[in-house]
């Protein structure tokens, strides 16, 4: 509940903020801004390594809090390098500082995302959600603020940073190192700890790359088979594809160590009996609000982001279906990390990336936008469907006596 609650807050928080920059920049700057965010994610993604995932499947405490730190600290160090070079050498003067500062944004929040891994495995989500309000809201409303004032998105983005360097510091690093301390993690960190943690988060973060590359990807076709202003229109439309897609990641990471214990006691019930129930609610709210979405979306996109987003209702109600299937790949997903198979994982992952690869550029070049979107949907039903096949081939011995977590 507090993992749903948290990310629900912070959601909101994020539309407060694409609405600011609709309002009060062109429609092509939030398409530079929707570029920018397609280059830096994948980044922060593969670098990230996974570790939330790893930190919350380590139920034996075999890495200690410094190792988990200083692998952190190392790989953010070179997402930034990264960012930096991407700024420098593949983008134009509009956009590099937009990237360099919400770059640095997105590496603060990898140590944020540490500290949530911490808060997860002893299942004290409610820090969570804390500290997501105070990221999400206190960012939001000053970025909104300066935007209005001054017209300077990358000022605002300037803001935004340092609200979140603030809570980084203050509202998740000091209480994850409590936890740790009660948890007996402290140890000095081992070098070989750390290497051994990094190869096995490898799959981890490829797969987690490939998951943002996938979401970029209709960013990156857009932009180059239709126009920077539809690629403008998408990113405001499909924020819809993203407040889902963001709860149910919540969701996802909430319920994999609960996963977790139910894979290592072979309590195959239990297992199946959470994913039965947490895809049927997927698809039930799903399809209700997809309906929805045909019926008044178009409206409700113009009454909220003005006349530049006018006739845009088929694509939130497509971009709400695509969010729907999206968040059934999470949910499964989940469970095949419970198992700790990351490689198959981003084996499926690679496969449904190049599948959205050719479904998504014959759609845009066929239907534009409309036709981008359903092949998003096409490729989350089939990437649904394999791991559901997968995680049905996994054997459990019969259910041990055991002990709720």
């Amino acid at each position: 509940g507090w993992g749903i609650i948290g990310q629900a807050g912070y959601v909101a928080s994020q539309f407060l903020l694409l609405l600011a920059l609709a309002r009060f920049a062109s429609v092509a700057e939030v398409g530079h801004f929707g570029f920018a965010n397609a280059l830096v994610v994948p980044v922060v993604f593969l670098l990230n390594l996974g570790m939330r995932v790893n930190q919350a499947t380590d139920i034996s405490r075999r890495y200690s809090f410094q190792e988990f730190l200083l692998l952190r600290t190392i790989a953010t160090a070179v997402a930034y390098l990264v960012i930096v070079v991407i700024a420098f050498t593949a983008v134009d003067a509009v956009t590099r500082p937009i990237i360099l500062v919400f770059g640095a944004a997105k590496a603060v929040e990898m140590f944020s995302d540490f500290f949530y891994g911490i808060f997860q495995r002893a299942e004290r989500l409610e820090f969570v959600a804390r500290s997501l309000a105070l990221r999400g809201f206190g960012s939001a409303i000053l970025f909104a603020i300066i935007l209005a004032a001054t017209g300077a998105t990358a000022l605002a983005f300037a803001a935004h940073l340092v609200v979140w360097v603030l809570v980084a510091i203050f509202v998740d690093y000091l209480p994850a190192h409590r936890i740790a301390m009660q948890g007996e993690e402290i140890r000095p960190a081992r070098w070989n700890a750390v290497f051994e943690m990094a190869r096995s988060s490898v799959s981890l973060g490829v797969n987690s790359m490939l998951a943002a590359l996938q979401n970029s990807l209709p960013r990156y076709i857009i932009g180059w088979v239709i126009s920077i202003v539809a690629l403008g229109q998408f990113t405001v439309v499909a924020y819809a594809n993203q407040a889902i897609v963001t709860v149910f990641t919540a969701i996802g990471q909430s319920i994999t160590s609960r996963l977790a214990f139910y894979a290592v006691n072979s309590n195959r019930q239990a297992f199946f009996g959470n994913l039965h129930k947490l895809i049927g609610l997927i698809l039930v709210g799903g399809l209700g609000a997809t309906l929805v979405g045909l019926g008044i979306g178009g409206w409700l996109i113009r009454t909220v982001f003005g006349a530049e987003y006018d006739n845009l209702g088929p694509l939130f109600a497509l971009c709400i279906l695509s969010a729907t299937l999206q968040a059934c790949v999470i949910i499964l997903q989940s469970g095949l990390f419970a198992f700790r198979d990351f490689h198959l994982s981003m084996i499926l992952r690679g496969f449904s990336i190049g599948l959205m690869s050719v479904a998504c550029f014959v759609g845009a070049w066929v239907g534009g936008l409309i036709g981008l979107s359903w092949g998003m949907s096409f490729t989350f039903l089939i990437h649904s469907i394999a791991l559901w096949l997968v995680l049905q081939r996994k054997k459990f011995s019969e259910p041990d006596r055991t002990v709720e977590p």
